[in-house]
């Protein structure tokens, strides 16, 4: 969940937040577990809005040691720009395989059969923190798949 609030567009008012549904469900969620998503938000350094062409939104996390871009958008969007996938029982994550590929396809079939709208969120580091709106274009290759909400 915090990699996808990184890539939410939100704006905190009055105890609570504004903007997409999508986004505020997920700061929701976030702060449900007992995290405060403010300073989540605080360190998000670049936000690049959702595309409605691309289906994908992102931002760039900035801590004082790393830089961590986080895309959230349609599977279908992120599937070719994945080259890694979380590894639940490890630190290091595996090749995305086309096997692997495929067992991710199946998951969202299933998911959205049973009418749920899948969202796909992925990351990388990033070496240094970019230049004003650095665009996705730049940046977005060699993600790594962390899962769906």
């Amino acid at each position: 969940l915090r990699l996808a609030l990184v890539a939410s567009d939100l704006r905190a008012a009055h105890g609570g937040y504004i903007g997409d549904p999508l986004d505020v469900a997920v700061a929701e969620a976030y702060e449900a577990e007992g995290r405060k998503a403010s300073p989540v938000l605080k360190a998000t350094r670049h936000r690049i809005a959702f595309d409605p062409e691309r289906r994908r939104a992102a931002g760039v996390l900035s801590t004082r040691k790393t830089h961590t871009l986080a895309i959230k958008g349609a599977w279908e969007s992120l599937r070719p720009l994945v080259a890694h996938m979380e590894n639940p029982e490890n630190a290091k994550p595996l090749k995305a395989t086309p096997g692997r590929l495929k067992q991710a396809d199946a998951v969202v079939r299933e998911l959205a059969g049973a009418g749920y709208r899948v969202i796909a969120v992925a990351s990388r580091p990033i070496d240094k923190l970019p230049a004003e709106d650095p665009g996705l274009e730049k940046l977005e290759s060699d993600l790594t798949l962390v899962g769906f909400i």
